[in-house]
């Protein structure tokens, strides 16, 4: 996996959009939908939950904050629970 496709795998499993993500790594949406499919394609996945998933069990994550506001609070619901 490239470097950038894991950052945009560490942001998705944070949380983000693809319009954050977009925004925040200042390329276009569909280069980021570009770098998913690549990384569905390398991890065997199918979508951005199981590619999250494959994030978080694996030790992918690294100091990347959500974006959004409703990001935030989901990733604090999940970790209580």
């Amino acid at each position: 996996m490239t470097t950038r496709e894991l950052e945009i795998l560490q942001y998705v499993a944070a949380g983000s959009t693809n319009g954050e993500i977009a925004r925040r790594l200042w390329v276009t949406e569909q280069t980021v939908k570009f770098h998913l499919s690549n990384i569905y394609r390398k991890l065997e996945v199918r979508n951005r939950t199981q590619a999250s998933h494959y994030a978080h069990v694996n030790g992918l994550m690294a100091d990347v904050q959500p974006t959004a506001p409703i990001a935030q609070a989901a990733l604090k619901v999940a970790s209580v629970a």
